[in-house]
């Protein structure tokens, strides 16, 4: 979460984003898709479309693909995670309920 002093900074910083791909964005083309050099996501909606200012998005990718088993490892230690909370979850209601 950055901030800009202004919008009409913020508008500077999209119009040097998108001029280094050749686009530009203002009033007469307020909105910008756009690739980047490196691989990312620029996006960018400007006034009179985004009543509040200037809206940028830049989605960045990662550098490494994430492969199958990659993948598979991740998703291994969020299932072991869960299933942890869930049986805290468990004994904690099991606790309570012989307590009281």
């Amino acid at each position: 979460n950055i901030r800009f002093r202004d919008n009409a900074q913020l508008m500077n910083v999209c119009q040097r984003i998108v001029s280094q791909v050749g686009r530009r964005v203002d009033d007469a083309s307020p909105i910008c898709d756009a690739r980047l050099a490196d691989g990312s996501r620029v996006n960018v909606i400007a006034p009179p479309l985004a009543i509040d200012g200037p809206v940028l998005t830049i989605r960045k990718f990662r550098k490494d693909k994430l492969t199958l088993d990659k993948h598979a490892y991740r998703d291994t230690q969020r299932q072991e995670i869960l299933r942890t909370r869930h049986y805290r979850l468990i004994y904690s209601s099991i606790c309570h309920t012989f307590l009281t």
